[in-house]
């Protein structure tokens, strides 16, 4: 085994691998416990764990963010060591065999939003938002989920100045295409409304079991991706789910580039729909019935183990019948927000109107104007990043 990462993080495991560099699993020698040290492979130009680094220092102290342990450099390349956290959304999905209750994913749905506005209110978007973005805690007995892979993490604003980053087009695309927002697939800088926008197609990806542009050989193009999103509806991309998810994505859809997303009208949707299937179920009412994901989900788990067990207190799963669904307790009340100032609109496009959305906290226009689209590191806002004032 090699010697240990700045001399004092023995390497156990790979945990991952990717164009960046490698994440391991390791002990650290001060205190003999695990730790996740990521380090990044020397030909970066442009390093990605610093920049993950000075995003992790402005977390610090905030529900749902790993701990920054240590940081430093071998051999010529950077690294960090972090809290070891547990198995990603991703996994967890595939080992419940593509299949989440309505009520998973709504309790899913109010962390990973509340960790979208602490990460927004330290003035940094995420502009990566993705299942695998999002661990479980190491603990059993924690609810906690928390982001993390903050190497492409941006900047929004100037901390002392409060002046938005402008609008800018022809950007290279910087993400994944699969969550990726409809103006990041057309070169459009990226803002607040993008990191919410990748966050309900994750929603849609847990409610229906897939996405309509997913191909299990990889074979759709990203040009294919954006083409598929374009031409979809709303309804049609919820259609398994309750009209508030319709009225979520209506609204992150009719933001402007520079607008503050109203988290709390959001997050009382989400509240809205939990106490609706509450209702539902206290009434005797399969809250689920007309969802086919989830008929499928009951036939299913009569013949699989629950695949939540090693986490009892954050998936469980009750014992009668066609109530056995895996249900995500109650996170808890999550930290408070300070609020910032709004924002003006600076965007004029070609519209799309949802007349279907009938709620008046909703602008009806989306925005359906293509433009181009490159595929390469977004090399001047990692550098806009270094600069970034952290408040």
């Amino acid at each position: 085994m090699d010697d240990a990462i700045g001399g004092r993080f023995i390497k156990e495991s790979i945990i991952g691998e990717g164009n960046f560099g490698t994440v391991y699993r390791a002990l650290d020698s001060t205190n003999k416990k695990p730790v996740a040290v990521k380090v990044e492979k020397p030909s970066i130009d442009i390093s990605q764990v610093e920049n993950e680094i000075r995003v992790l220092n402005a977390l610090q102290g905030n529900r749902g963010f790993p701990r920054l342990i240590a940081s430093g450099t071998e051999d010529g390349s950077m690294y960090i060591a972090m809290q070891l956290l547990g198995p990603s959304l991703e996994e967890k999905f595939q080992e419940s065999k593509h299949l989440f209750s309505l009520m998973v994913v709504l309790k899913i749905a109010e962390q990973i939003l509340s960790r979208i506005q602490t990460l927004h209110n330290k003035l940094f978007i995420h502009r990566d938002i993705k299942p695998r973005q999002f661990l479980m805690s190491p603990s059993a007995g924690s609810p906690t989920i928390y982001m993390i892979d903050f190497g492409l993490s941006k900047c929004y604003q100037n901390g002392k100045m409060g002046l938005h980053i402008q609008y800018m087009e022809n950007r290279p695309f910087v993400g994944t295409a699969n969550y990726a927002s409809i103006n990041t697939h057309m070169g459009i800088q990226q803002s607040r409304r993008d990191d919410l926008e990748s966050y309900m197609y994750m929603l849609s990806y847990f409610l229906n079991g897939s996405l309509p542009w997913l191909s299990k050989d990889h074979s759709i193009s990203d040009r294919e991706i954006r083409q598929i999103k374009n031409r979809i509806s709303v309804n049609e991309l919820f259609r398994k789910g309750p009209q508030e998810l319709v009225l979520m994505m209506a609204y992150i859809k009719s933001m402007a580039f520079e607008d503050r997303p109203d988290y709390d009208y959001l997050m009382g949707l989400i509240k809205r729909m939990k106490a609706n299937v509450k209702v539902e179920k206290k009434r005797g009412i399969s809250t689920l019935s007309v969802n086919t994901i989830e008929q499928k989900a009951r036939k299913v788990r009569k013949a699989i183990t629950d695949p939540f067990a090693e986490q009892p207190d954050l998936f469980k799963t009750a014992k009668n019948g066609e109530k056995n669904k895996n249900e995500l307790l109650n996170p808890g009340d999550e930290e408070e927000m300070k609020p910032e100032p709004n924002s003006a609109e600076c965007m004029t496009e070609e519209t799309e109107v949802y007349p279907e959305i009938k709620d008046r906290n909703i602008l009806k226009t989306i925005n359906t104007k293509e433009r181009p689209q490159s595929r390469s590191l977004d090399i001047d806002a990692m550098k806009e990043t270094q600069k970034c004032y952290i408040m």
